[in-house]
Parts: C-alpha cells; structure tokens; sequence
C-alpha cells in the first residue's frame, strides 16, 4: 500500500511541475 501511495505522490507532483510549467 505504502508503495501505491509512493508512486501516486510521483505522479501527482510531476503532473503539479508540468501544469506550474505551463502556467
């Protein structure tokens, strides 16, 4: 569960940096 949780807090902060990049 901990590893689910550790590529879903990835994925969302490479989703922040691209959106942050774009705007």
């Amino acid at each position: 569960m901990r590893f689910a949780r550790l590529i879903l807090f990835n994925f969302y902060l490479k989703i922040w940096n691209v959106t942050h990049l774009f705007l």
